[in-house]
Order: C-alpha cells, then structure tokens, then sequence
C-alpha cells in the first residue's frame, strides 16, 4: 500500500459495513473518519504489537486474567514470560503483599 499519497480509496463491503458504522457511532464531530479511522488503526497496532497479552493468551483451561494459582510451574513461566514490562512490577508488589499475609497466618499458626 503507498501511503505516501494524500488520498486512498476504501471499499465498504458486506463483510465490513457494520464495523464502519460502528466506529462512525463514536466518532467524535470534530474528527474526520479518516482521522478516527487513523487513531483506530494505531490503538490497534497498540494492543497487538510483539510483547502485548491479548486475551487469547487467557483463552485455554489452565489460564484466566492470571493463571489457576495451583496451575504448573509451566504455565506461570508462560504467563510471567508473556507479561508485558509495565505490569511486571505491579504483580511484583502484589505477589510480595501475599507473601505478608501468609507469612503473619504462619506467625499466628506458630504462635497457637
């Protein structure tokens, strides 16, 4: 496709007439439709670049937004692995406040 010009011709089809009318449904007034089709492109792009969970990654048995916690080790390897940068700190956190937890239940189990 040469996107070098400043015109490009798209077709409405059967297949895909309700997905433009629906993008045209939220279209904010002062956008054009090809502005909006432009920001819809790149949200896009966005969430299905290399690196990015896509809810398909969560589609099988053994996993939901977070893996079954008695899941295999293999599938948290898979999970942890796939996990995009900017949520690997805030699982971090929220594995160590489980951590807390257990820990004072023990404390309090030992202290019986």
């Amino acid at each position: 496709m040469n996107l070098e010009r400043t015109s490009i011709a798209i077709s409405v089809t059967q297949d895909n007439r309700v997905t433009f009318k629906l993008l045209d449904s939220i279209r904010p007034n002062h956008i054009s439709f090809s502005q909006y089709l432009g920001l819809a492109a790149n949200e896009y792009y966005g969430n299905h670049n290399k690196g990015v969970s896509k809810i398909t990654d969560f589609t099988n048995s053994e996993m939901m937004s977070t893996p079954l916690y008695y899941s295999e080790i293999e599938i948290w390897k898979k999970f942890v692995t796939k996990m995009p940068k900017s949520d690997i700190k805030k699982f971090q956190v929220r594995q160590q406040q489980l951590n807390n937890l257990i820990n004072k239940r023990v404390q309090g189990i030992l202290n019986e």
